[in-house]
């Protein structure tokens, strides 16, 4: 037993040396900077990167009027009761619905844009000229309303 420890303990002693060497053997890197020069400190693990957006210093102002043609609405499409429906999202970010009537007799088109989820508001093109408006919470959207409850919102007398 007492061989073998004695064996295991020089084979320590060996590996040990066999691993340390003098800096001539291999390439050190030096720590050391020339005179005059100075380390900088360690990056602050809490400091947000330079270049990082949410970086409320970093972050671009967005333009208020983005360059470019205007919105102009999708192409229109088949409504009920032969008419023709189309929206577009206006500059502030609010959506408008458009809605031509081709036969109607009182109607020519409505608008309908919507001031949040539910609240919109309405604005019905008579064929006599008049213009009605009014807001509402009647009308999910405005190609789905029938358009005597698009005339009773705005306070339109007569039917079909």
């Amino acid at each position: 037993m007492r061989v073998f420890s004695a064996i295991f303990v020089i084979s320590l002693v060996l590996s040990a040396l066999g691993c340390g060497s003098s800096g001539s053997e291999q390439g050190n890197v030096s720590t050391e900077l020339p005179a005059g020069v100075t380390q900088p400190p360690p990056p602050d693990p809490n400091k947000i990167a330079g270049n990082n957006p949410r970086d409320p210093q970093n972050r671009k102002p967005r333009p208020i009027n983005p360059p470019g043609p205007p919105p102009e609405p999708m192409p229109p499409r088949p409504g009920a009761e032969n008419s023709e429906v189309s929206a577009m999202m206006n500059e502030d970010g609010s959506i408008t619905e458009f809605r031509i009537f081709k036969d109607h007799p009182l109607i020519e088109k409505a608008e309908a844009t919507w001031m949040d989820p539910r609240e919109k508001s309405l604005k019905v093109f008579l064929k006599s000229g008049k213009v009605l408006e009014a807001k509402t919470d009647k009308i999910p959207y405005l190609h789905e309303a029938p358009s005597e409850l698009i005339l009773s919102i705005v306070g339109a007398k007569g039917t079909k």
